[in-house]
């Protein structure tokens, strides 16, 4: 879509940022857009977060075109502000989240569906072969993602009318 300033709000704690963070930064380099600090959050995955993330980032003018948080009620809370700003989305800012967990807002947020059903399937599936067979050597088991498409991304929209800073320091933990 465009996007080269992608925001990220983690969780305050660092071990449960690993495999997401690493994804972000794995994306990033494959699209050719550098990693910058000051667009990684450590703000909390709730609701609260989500608003003290986007707070953040305009209170300290970083330029963002998109926002990716790792939780539902933290995108929501992001949306609530980026709602009371004037900030549209998806028409100035794209917000994108994890999971669903029956999300209800306006716009409907994209989100990836990390398909939790398949793999408590494969989780069970694995722990009866193990009851079975104690031996068997531990499987690292990736399930591919799916982007679910919805109202709240879009293609970049220059921003003619907000002056952003210069979007410099290392990431935050608010």
């Amino acid at each position: 879509l465009g996007h080269r300033d992608l925001a990220f709000l983690c969780p305050k704690r660092p071990e449960m940022n690993d495999p997401r963070l690493e994804g972000y930064r794995n994306a990033l380099n494959a699209s050719g857009i550098p990693y910058r600090e000051s667009l990684v959050l450590f703000t909390g995955s709730g609701y609260a977060g989500g608003k003290r993330g986007v707070m953040h980032l305009e209170e300290e003018n970083i330029p963002y075109t998109a926002l990716i948080t790792i939780a539902p009620l933290q995108a929501r809370g992001a949306l609530e502000v980026l709602n009371a700003k004037g900030i549209r989305v998806p028409g100035d800012v794209s917000l994108i989240t994890f999971s669903h967990d029956e999300l209800h807002t306006i716009p409907p947020v994209t989100w990836v569906n990390t398909q939790a059903d398949q793999l408590g399937e494969i989780a069970v599936k694995k722990l009866f072969e193990r009851i079975r067979n104690p031996r068997l050597p531990l499987e690292y088991i990736r399930i591919p993602l799916k982007l679910e498409i919805r109202g709240s991304t879009g293609p970049l929209v220059p921003r003619h009318t907000r002056k952003w800073g210069q979007g410099k320091g290392h990431s935050t933990r608010l």
